[in-house]
């Protein structure tokens, strides 16, 4: 890659990337380094925004400071300048492996230090990137999904607490694909409501329920929700309309773009849409929890916290759709076992893992007089019918 080339190299580089420990522990002089590479890293990129760099007295820029201040105490010169490398294309710093002939205490690991050495070493390697807000790009549009299929496998959520597979693994996972929607997901976003899933996969709930009769909508626009009310309404079917009360601002007017164009970056719009979609109607609670309660991501352009707060009605409204649809088709006989499940639903508490989901109650309200957004749930144990046979909704 050209850019590992000019890593810490003065040619064309344009700041020098420096730590300042608040705590005045002294760091080497900076790396010299490339204001576009570095803004890789959302850190540095705002660093860089809030920094004027200006032209010095042989009109080059690269020897002026970008200074990156820390109080992390386990910060080191030789660990961050490895962290800053992978910023560059280079991989992640791997230690030498013991040689199994030969024991923990062979030539090929003494080498890199004692133990405690290379403990001490890697955890100021995780400190460094977690300054730099640098996660390395392993998830993207072809292989997120297939990380959530890994992490879920054999998810279990037990209402108090969750079971995974891969353990600690699988959260890692499950957090990359919140920062990878994070990353992705922008105020033109449309929320697509007829994305499928197979059931086998990754999927919430364990029946296709987009293949049920979807209610058709009034040509009149649903009125807007109040803030902390219910989203049951939507939840039996009433969408709000796709574009969500578009604001002056919120986008720009394509210009100058031939009809090829023009559809090449539709196609690509809804390609993106309908993945994010996927994710967004599918993540488990506890990490939809940790998005929305995060607020939008200032830099992809959230202005509009009215426009955030319509997309997340809108989410959690179709997933909430979807659910009564799956719970309709248990409660009607359309799927195996219903009687069973039916039973299980009817639990002051959840019992059968795969289909616990369907009596979990979702709703978005707000925290007191603040903007932010909270997400909760409850457990609705489905009621049975007068006459004992069957069951009906909560």
């Amino acid at each position: 890659m050209l850019a590992q080339q000019h890593f810490g190299s003065p040619e064309f580089a344009d700041c020098l990337l420096e730590v300042r420990h608040l705590n005045g522990i002294p760091m080497p002089r900076g790396i010299p380094a490339h204001r576009l590479v570095l803004s890789r890293s959302p850190i540095l990129k705002d660093l860089i925004h809030g920094q004027n760099l200006r032209p010095g007295p042989t009109d080059q820029t690269w020897f002026q400071p970008l200074v990156l201040e820390t109080d992390n105490r386990w910060i080191r010169a030789d660990s961050f300048h490895i962290a800053v490398q992978n910023i560059y294309g280079y991989p992640l710093f791997q230690a030498p492996r013991p040689n199994p002939n030969r024991g923990m205490d062979s030539e090929d690991t003494t080498v890199a230090g004692s133990l405690a050495e290379r403990f001490r070493f890697a955890l100021s390697y995780a400190a460094a990137g977690h300054i730099l807000g640098w996660v390395p790009p392993l998830l993207d549009a072809t292989t997120v999904e297939k990380a959530l299929e890994f992490a879920l496998e054999g998810y279990c959520d037990k209402g108090a607490y969750e079971e995974f597979k891969y353990g600690n693994g699988s959260r890692a996972l499950l957090h990359a694909t919140v920062i990878f929607i994070v990353n992705n997901l922008h105020p033109l976003f449309n929320l697509d409501n007829l994305v499928t899933i197979d059931p086998g996969t990754y999927a919430r709930l364990p029946f296709d329920s987009t293949s049920a009769p979807k209610a058709v909508e009034s040509p009149v626009d649903s009125p807007v929700i109040a803030r902390g009310s219910s989203v049951a309404h939507l939840a039996k079917g009433v969408h709000p309309r796709s574009h969500r009360s578009i604001q002056f601002g919120d986008f720009d007017v394509p210009g100058g773009q031939s009809p090829d164009t023009q559809r090449s970056n539709d196609g690509h719009r809804q390609a993106s849409d309908a993945l994010l979609s996927r994710l967004l109607l599918n993540l488990p609670f506890g990490f939809l929890k940790m998005l929305i309660e995060g607020g939008p991501e200032t830099g992809r352009g959230w202005t509009n916290p009215g426009t955030w707060y319509r997309l997340v009605q809108e989410i959690i409204g179709e997933r909430e759709a979807r659910r009564l649809r799956a719970l309709e088709a248990v409660i009607s006989g359309n799927v195996p076992d219903s009687t069973l499940i039916q039973e299980s639903l009817r639990s002051p508490e959840p019992r059968i893992p795969k289909w616990s989901a369907l009596g979990w109650h979702e709703e978005i309200t707000t925290r007191g007089n603040t903007d932010g957004l909270f997400l909760s749930r409850q457990w609705t144990p489905l009621k049975s019918a007068p006459s004992g046979n069957g069951a009906e909704f909560p």
